[in-house]
């Protein structure tokens, strides 16, 4: 087999070529991001119409173009807050209708969008990363996706497992993922964020877990509880999970 070594220039070339297709993308993603709220806001007021009311849940109304991650609104006082992600990237867009704005948008109705999945003292904004993350995470249990939850971990993690063994760092904490849907099937999972604390460069989370494994050849095994997630805001303004644990309500699995 012969290995081609590509000289400098094609090297330089190569990278510029990957910096243009990027700068094509993810504006792309931000269009498709900005379309999907202005969606959200039609649904919403349609469903306004008819019950006299907002509602932080759409079903059968409104759906998220492919790609499009961790939607999540808040009721206000007079009207809602959104947010949404997108996977391949920390941008995450938003929009409110009514008197409470979510920085940085400013303007009743239209949707802004920035780099970082959440900015330093806003805790909506941060909230919203985390949302994008847990989406990521539903996504990669439902594909028993052990890298693609352990990516969501920061490299010098730590989780805490039920049976009192301590995972430090992300490779010891996909190998667990790995064993759990090797034994346990993939698995349908609900995450419902309860408190959010924005803590300088620190989100301290809190809530509830529901995840149904299938395993082969046996009934689905329910597993559900509470958890807190500490997550930690890296450099590239992305959000990265460095302590986790759970407190499961039954034993299994």
């Amino acid at each position: 087999m012969q290995v081609r070594i590509l000289p400098r220039a094609s090297y330089t070339a190569m990278k510029t070529i990957i910096t243009f297709a990027l700068l094509l993308v993810l504006p792309a993603r931000a269009a498709v991001m900005k379309s999907d709220l202005r969606n959200l806001v039609t649904a919403e007021e349609v469903y306004f119409a008819d019950s006299v009311k907002y509602t932080d849940k759409l079903p059968g109304l409104f759906r998220l173009s492919p790609g499009v991650i961790g939607l999540h609104i808040t009721l206000t006082a007079d009207g809602w807050t959104g947010s949404v992600g997108h996977d391949g990237t920390t941008t995450v867009c938003v929009i409110y209708v009514g008197s409470t704005a979510i920085p940085p948008a400013t303007a009743e109705g239209k949707p802004v969008c920035q780099e970082g999945a959440g900015w330093a003292g806003d805790t909506a904004a941060a909230r919203a990363g985390i949302a994008a993350g847990n989406a990521r995470w539903i996504a990669a249990f439902k594909r028993g996706d052990a890298a693609g939850v352990a990516a969501l971990f920061a490299e010098d993690a730590v989780q805490f497992r039920r049976s009192g063994a301590v995972a430090r760092g992300r490779a010891a904490i996909q190998s667990g993922f790995t064993a759990l849907f090797r034994d346990n099937g993939s698995a349908d999972a609900t995450i419902t964020t309860a408190n959010v604390w924005l803590v300088d460069e620190r989100v301290y989370e809190t809530g509830k877990f529901t995840f149904t494994f299938h395993p082969a050849g046996k009934a689905p095994v329910t597993n559900a509880g509470r958890y807190v997630t500490i997550w930690e805001r890296q450099a590239d303004g992305s959000w990265k999970i460095v302590v986790d644990f759970g407190v499961p309500s039954d034993t299994a699995p």
